[in-house]
Order: structure tokens, then sequence, then C-alpha cells
């Protein structure tokens, strides 16, 4: 049986300490292999396109340009692509930006070699990349302004039963086997499911969704 293709990785930091430090620890890890490196928002998004890589690790602070305005970008640019904005205390306001523009997650960057690698792997299986308290934060800014604004927002192609079930699920931070587990589905067939969540959403990423969701009120 061969070995599944490595996860193509494109790293965007004006800290090239960082990115060599990933180069060197990811080459003992088989299933990931950086394809490129650029240290500016504007060369980030030229390589991603270039590359088209899995997953773009993506600093938040770039010389010119934040990593939500390179995220709105990329989500145009390359929609099917996942990326993990890395960061150091970004205020909530700032999350929530970069989750609405299509971030599947978010890592520190004084978080370690591992965890990253882990964080990236999960990014391009589709998992959502955020801890439950932070999520819950989110919400809850996403449902104040959604009382803000003059019209509310409606879903043309509203969610069947089973995958409002999924969505709630994902809200609550479970990755696909968690779903499988609880739904007593498989896999594959839950994979299904929150890709036609994320079509009638229009968003690109599960933590996309659930911010979306709630300014729909389809979450309780």
């Amino acid at each position: 049986m061969n070995a599944p293709e490595a996860k193509r990785i494109v790293v965007v930091d004006d800290d090239l300490l960082l990115a060599e430090a990933l180069q060197i620890a990811w080459e003992r890890e088989n299933d990931l292999n950086i394809v490129g490196v650029a240290v500016t928002g504007a060369a980030g998004v030229e390589l991603a396109i270039q590359a088209h890589p899995d997953v773009v690790l993506l600093d938040h602070n770039l010389p010119d340009m934040n990593g939500t305005e390179a995220m709105v970008v990329l989500s145009e640019m390359l929609p099917d692509v996942a990326v993990v904005i890395m960061t150091i205390d970004p205020t909530d306001q700032t999350l929530l930006a970069a989750v609405e523009a299509g971030a599947s997650g978010f890592i520190g960057k004084t978080d370690g070699l591992r965890p990253v690698a882990d964080a990236v792997r999960r990014a391009a299986n589709g998992e959502m990349l955020i801890a439950g308290p932070t999520v819950a934060r989110l919400l809850t800014l996403a449902r104040d302004r959604e009382r803000r604004l003059p019209e509310p927002i409606e879903l043309v192609d509203p969610l069947t039963a089973r995958e409002l079930e999924v969505l709630r699920l994902i809200a609550e931070g479970l990755d696909t086997r968690a779903l499988a587990e609880r739904l007593v589905l498989g896999q594959t067939t839950v994979r299904t499911h929150v890709a036609a969540i994320l079509a009638k959403l229009e968003v690109h990423s599960r933590l996309e969704a659930v911010v979306k969701a709630t300014r729909l009120n389809l979450l309780p």
C-alpha cells in the first residue's frame, strides 16, 4: 500500500528563523512538505497561487498587510486551501475578522513546533482549530453585531435536520472522528454533510460556518 502523499505547506512569515526551524523539524515528518516560504503578504498570496498548497501557515503581523487582509485575497483566489493564522495575542475582534474571511483556525507562535505540525494536519483535513472558550466569545460578538445590522441575512438553501445536527456538534468543537462516533456514521458520510453545510452557507471553513450560522440564528 502506498503511503499518503505529503501535505503541501506554504509558510508566510517575515521571521525566517521560524520558517527555517519548521523546515528542519518537518524534514522528519513524512506527511508534511513545505513547498515555499514568503516574507510578505503579497508575496505569500502570489506563492500560494503558484504552488496551490493544502495549507497556508500565515503570520497575522506582516510588513505589508495583516493576516486578515491576506486571508480575504486567499479565500477569493484559493477557496479550497486551508489557512491557519499564527498569532501571539490577538483581540477577539481580530480573530472574528479572520474567521469571517475564511480562516480554519489559529495557532500561537510560541506554542512549539509539534503543536504547529498537528494544527497543519488538522487544517488539511478540514478540522476547526480554536479553543472552545474562544469560540464562545466569537459567537457572542457575532450575535451582538448581527443585532445592530439594519436587515438580517437570510439563507437561500436551508440546511436539513441532519446538517443542522452536524453543525451544532461542530460548534461544540467535535472533529470528524468524534462526529462520526456521536452520530453513528462513517467519517466519509460526516465529511459529505460538512461539505454540504459549507456550500449552503457559502463559507470556506468549519469555523467560518459556525460564526455565520450564529448570525443566521441557526445555533442555540
